[in-house]
């Protein structure tokens, strides 16, 4: 099972700090199987350790934008996840947990943690 957790930075100053703070707390604790990638503004696509900048303009308008071109890299890298959760630079994720959950949920029809119809 592999999970990768999408982080949304809104490319600010405190959006980075907020990144910063996540690197620190919950994303310091390693956990087999889950990996995390803060998607962020930038000139040019690269990945630079867990930052990836896309080729977006930094207003929130384009919020979703950043995330269509942070999931184009992930599916052309040939990334194999069973799934993807994203979330925002103010959040608190326990990589743990949310790997067990995953474990449990379908694999096929989710979204989101609901059952598709």
């Amino acid at each position: 099972m592999r999970v990768l957790i999408l982080v949304l930075s809104g490319g600010s100053k405190d959006f980075d700090m907020l990144c910063q703070g996540q690197k620190d707390t919950w994303d310091s604790i390693e956990v087999e199987g889950v990996d995390t990638i803060y998607y962020h503004s930038g000139n040019n696509t690269i990945l630079n350790g867990k930052d990836l900048y896309v080729n977006c303009p930094p207003e929130q308008n384009m919020a979703h934008y950043r995330l269509k071109l942070a999931l184009d890299y992930i599916f052309d890298s040939n990334s194999a996840y069973d799934f993807i959760f994203r979330t925002n630079a103010s959040s608190y994720v326990d990589k743990q947990r949310l790997l067990e959950y995953a474990k449990e949920m379908p694999t096929r029809r989710t979204y989101n943690g609901k059952l598709g119809g």
